[in-house]
């Protein structure tokens, strides 16, 4: 059968985890699949591993890109897509360079989307504050737990409490911890991440590209795209039949930099783009007698984090006018 999807990872040093990533990739992915990987400046150590790399098991293809310095998450993965362009495929699936797989995580996700011809962009669960671990704890508090070992095995065992060989059971666990299987349709002012998420290649077509060029570095991308497939009239959804891990941030302190300052950049780019739209949105809560400024200020609703997060740094909400 041939490749439906071109998977593009995004590499930018880190290599134990690029590693940890691949070669899960090529062992846990029983359906054929074109890889893309668009290196972001990486130094020797990584570039001389992806020159010696040879599709394996399903993978049919692999083109690499290689970029002179990091020019952003957003335009990689806008190269990434081009390839899929290109090749007249269906879906771009991208990644980040910390992933570890679950068995046939490609296909669930490509029948999930041809059950569900609205979606635009799909992504499985993941660590985040939305998803628990158990019906104690999320799976991000649970990774915070865990110590930092530059050993992506030992990360991962420590954090599922498994051998390796167990990882689909755990998997198993946490879709019956979070919706048994279903898919969760996104609203805005909620978004997905691209750290790992599969995209319609039709609709982003008619798009011309992923992400905005104004994203330049880190963050930001992913919300915007998703905010404007919203607007469009698609869907964004999560599947919780499936889980990817995220190892979460491994290529930002390999190269030492600041996330939080980052995301202060990214942020100002994102709200002076939508902040129409959010004025429109909290105004429209605050008429229908939800107090918008006082639940997104303290943070207390899940549904609104990410204008939390945004009002941190913009200090866009005044309670004279939302309240």
């Amino acid at each position: 059968m041939a490749a439906r999807a071109n998977v593009v990872v995004i590499t930018y040093n880190a290599l134990n985890y690029t590693k940890a990533t691949l070669s899960s990739l090529f062992e846990k992915t029983h359906n054929d699949f074109n890889l893309t990987i668009v290196d972001n400046g990486s130094e020797s150590d990584t570039i001389g591993y992806l020159d010696m790399l040879v599709p394996t098991g399903c993978c049919k293809k692999i083109t690499i890109i290689k970029n002179s310095k990091n020019m952003g998450v957003g335009h990689a993965y806008s190269q990434g897509q081009q390839v899929s362009f290109a090749d007249k495929l269906e879906f771009t699936v991208f990644c980040n360079n910390d992933l570890y797989f679950s068995t046939d995580w490609l296909i669930n996700l490509e029948n999930r989307m041809d059950g569900n011809p609205n979606i635009a962009m799909l992504s499985p669960l993941r660590p985040s504050a939305k998803v628990r671990y158990n019906n104690k704890i999320s799976t991000r508090d649970k990774l915070i737990e865990i110590p930092e070992t530059n050993d992506w095995m030992t990360e991962l065992v420590s954090y599922t409490g498994l051998p390796i060989e167990c990882f689909d059971g755990f998997t198993g666990r946490v879709s019956k911890a979070n919706r048994d299987g279903e898919i969760e349709i996104i609203a805005f002012p909620d978004s997905l991440s691209t750290c790992v998420c599969l995209t319609r290649n039709s609709v982003f077509k008619t798009l011309g590209r992923f992400a905005d060029p104004i994203f330049t570095n880190y963050g930001g991308e992913d919300i915007d795209m998703s905010w404007t497939i919203m607007s469009k009239g698609y869907c964004c959804a999560v599947d919780h039949s499936v889980y990817v891990h995220h190892f979460r941030g491994k290529s930002l302190k390999s190269n030492n930099m600041k996330r939080q300052d980052l995301l202060k950049q990214s942020n100002k780019i994102l709200y002076s783009k939508w902040k129409d739209v959010i004025r429109d949105f909290v105004e429209e809560k605050s008429l229908q007698g939800i107090d918008i400024a006082t639940t997104i200020r303290d943070g207390q609703n899940s549904e609104y984090w990410l204008l939390f997060e945004l009002n941190q740094d913009e200090k866009f909400l005044r309670d004279e006018v939302y309240v």
